[in-house]
């Protein structure tokens, strides 16, 4: 029989396999851990439990360690549900692993609903930082010019930071550390992780850095921020050297799917190979996704199972949110079942969109089709998941499509390179008089008068930058997702359109000479 140290330890009665009793030991912390929802309690392997254990030590303000692939992740979020009842949370991580971290929060703290999360998408989605539990950010958005998200993340007051490769705060010149430090000095709880925490330059002793390597931040010139078994071994340099080659003829987009997917691979095309065999086959030849394809798909998703459907409404989600003092008080929510039967004659409504009920009165995804969580309103259980809310708006949405596209590609056309979106925030903030001088100077200068006098008196996003389906939308490739979308800059642009107009007509051409041409292999024979 062991002993238990009465310290830190309680002494405790089970019984074991036998019926017998045996006593086990309980760690102090053993209440806040049995808080924790069973999922997420059982999945925490003893080195994990231990490591929980040690951030609750220091009333949750620590760093973690471990080496990539032990779990650091999972262990953040046990951590940060312990004081859940302290939330509000902030989760600050690199770009790339946004929506991997709201997919683990949903999976390990299963009380959380698609709304309970806010993922802030630019410098200016700020509205829902103050009503949401949990708050999700990338690094990228902050910078020096994101005065309105720094306020808006001070005012919410977080009571728990988790901050994801917080190695990224190494310099303390950057904006980022500027911007974190403070808030992650205020905070009550605050949990850190990195890969392997060394010490570099002297004027960066006592901050985290990673010894480790991401490929996908490698440049072919700075071989001494590598670890010395890359820079001093030849055919590892050539490795090196290949990947990051092959990594940057990749379009920006096409980078952003595999950051996002969160998969290690040794070679980024066969990394993109693995990820489209893996998705859904989707073709469609309607640009976006209306409320009557939603209808229809509901509708008989719920006579297969058996159930019914409901009409889900509230205040629209796709339009952009007027300022609280303008704002009209939200449609209050409702969510009216009817059978299958009375709804299959009566059109969708325009303030709501029709879901499917399946016979247990479970809702189902209302783009997967999968069974969504019970608990909330209807508005909040639409969907499974912040994946499929993402998938369902940018196949719905051409504004939130032009946002994520954005997000994506900075606003840089992927034929000539223009820097779109930045010519167009110049042209806008400009005097009138300066604004024809600074577009004679692009290569939009080739446009049309009418169009450049359009842009010179009222610079609007859309006359500077498109966002072009890379598989046409007459082809299937309507409805679809990130990886079929590019930014073209409006001369790059008509010069697609006119291509695959010329391309549709010998198409058109092709199957009408097809419907009349004769058969002349009846006039053959063998001799």
């Amino acid at each position: 029989m062991s002993e238990c140290r009465e310290t830190d330890e309680d002494i405790q009665i089970e019984m074991d396999d036998n019926g017998l009793q045996t006593p086990r030991c309980e760690t102090r912390w053993s209440q806040q851990l049995s808080g924790l929802p069973p999922k997420l309690l059982q999945r925490l392997m003893p080195f994990q439990l231990e490591g929980v254990e040690f951030a609750l030590s220091k009333n949750g303000r620590c760093m973690i360690a471990d080496e990539m692939g032990l779990g650091k992740t999972v262990q953040a979020i046990a951590v940060a549900c312990a004081y859940r009842k302290e939330w509000p949370l902030l989760v600050v991580v690199p770009s790339s692993l946004k929506y991997p971290w709201i997919e683990e929060l949903e999976r390990w703290i299963p009380e959380l609903q698609p709304g309970d999360i806010n993922l802030v998408e630019n410098k200016s989605h700020t509205m829902g930082i103050s009503s949401s539990k949990v708050t999700v950010l990338g690094y990228g958005l902050l910078t020096t010019d994101a005065r309105p998200l720094v306020e808006a993340l001070n005012r919410q007051r977080f009571a728990v930071v988790v901050v994801d490769e917080s190695h990224y705060l190494k310099s303390r010149n950057a904006a980022r550390t500027k911007i974190l430090a403070p808030l992650i000095q205020s905070t009550k709880r605050a949990i850190l992780l990195t890969g392997t925490p060394a010490l570099g330059r002297p004027e960066e002793d006592g901050t985290p850095l990673s010894s480790s390597f991401t490929p996908l931040d490698i440049k072919l010139t700075n071989w001494d921020e590598l670890p010395e078994a890359f820079s001093r071994r030849r055919e590892n340099r050539i490795q090196v050297q290949r990947f990051v080659q092959d990594w940057s003829g990749l379009a920006a987009m096409k980078q952003k799917l595999l950051q996002r997917s969160g998969r290690l691979f040794h070679s980024p095309t066969l990394g993109l190979q693995q990820l489209a065999a893996a998705q859904r086959p989707h073709s469609s030849t309607r640009r976006y996704l209306g409320k009557d394809d939603v209808a229809e798909a509901s509708l008989s998703k719920a006579q297969q199972e058996g159930g019914s459907v409901r009409l889900v409404t509230k205040e629209a989600f796709f339009t952009k949110r007027k300022s609280l003092a303008s704002e009209k008080p939200p449609a209050p929510e409702s969510a009216v079942s009817e059978s299958c039967e009375t709804m299959e004659d009566q059109p969708p409504s325009e303030s709501g969109f029709l879901q499917a009920v399946d016979s247990d009165g479970v809702p189902l995804c209302l783009s997967c089709q999968q069974h969504c969580s019970t608990t909330g309103g209807a508005w909040d259980t639409r969907f499974c998941s912040h994946k499929c809310q993402d998938e369902f708006q940018l196949r719905s949405s051409q504004t939130y499509m032009r946002s994520r596209v954005l997000e994506t590609e900075k606003g840089v056309c992927q034929q000539c390179g223009l820097q779109a979106h930045e010519l167009f925030l110049k042209v806008r903030d400009a005097p009138p008089d300066r604004r024809k001088e600074m577009l004679e100077s692009t290569w939009l200068a080739q446009m049309s008068l009418k169009q450049l006098n359009v842009m010179i008196r009222a610079p609007v996003e859309g006359d500077f930058w498109q966002v072009d389906h890379i598989r046409p939308v007459y082809s299937g490739g309507g409805q679809c997702s990130l990886e079929n979308l590019q930014t073209l800059c409006p001369v790059c642009h008509k010069a697609r359109t006119a291509q695959q107009a010329k391309e549709r007509s010998q198409e058109k051409k092709s199957v009408a000479a097809s419907k009349v041409a004769s058969d002349i292999s009846r006039f053959f024979f063998r001799k």
